[in-house]
């Protein structure tokens, strides 16, 4: 059964302690190896089997795992894991917002706010098009000490996976029809 929030709206999340990965899962703060600003020219005059010195950086993303949770759970299916930021929605203009939680900014989905104890945030907006592939040893690493987390619940885990497949199977087609 799932439980109910106010007025009987179903929760978007549960909050836990798992030891495994799903889509859906949010992993707040994930330190991310940024490359430096001019890594085109490095990589341009770097020669083959030649040893090159990068310095990077590292940003802290909050992601949102998009990768399917039965690739995740199948030993050797998936060695790495595809994730996509989110972040607070107060950070866009209101009108902004409106557009993503209606579906008109097919980039961009909107999660609903969480009242889970210890687990509270406002709604956040994935961008779709900030996509991130990391080691899934990482990440489950990287999950299990942040200790208790939360995770999309169905049907809001399969809408987020819809809304995330229809960003990347649009086909672009002129709209120039033939008179009827």
């Amino acid at each position: 059964m799932v439980d109910a929030g106010p007025k009987n709206k179903p929760k978007w999340y549960q909050g836990g302690q798992w030891s495994d990965l799903e889509q859906g899962d949010l992993l707040p703060s994930c330190p991310i190896l940024s490359p430096p600003d001019n890594l085109a020219e490095i990589l341009s005059i770097a020669q083959p089997g030649k040893p090159i010195e990068l310095q990077s950086s590292i940003e802290y993303v909050n992601l949102i795992i998009a990768t399917q949770t039965c690739d995740l759970q199948n030993e050797g299916k998936s060695e790495t894991v595809l994730l996509c930021g989110y972040q607070d929605a107060s950070n866009f203009p209101r009108g902004y917002q409106k557009e993503v939680s209606t579906g008109r900014r097919v980039a961009q989905y909107m999660l609903d706010k969480s009242d889970l104890t210890g687990l509270k945030f406002n709604h956040q907006i994935v961008d779709f098009r900030a996509v991130y592939s990391l080691p899934l040893s990482f990440v489950k690493q990287f999950a299990k000490n942040l200790g208790r987390r939360a995770r999309l619940r169905s049907p809001y885990k399969e809408d987020f996976s819809k809304a995330f497949g229809n960003l990347f199977a649009r086909v672009a087609l002129p709209r120039n029809l033939t008179d009827l």
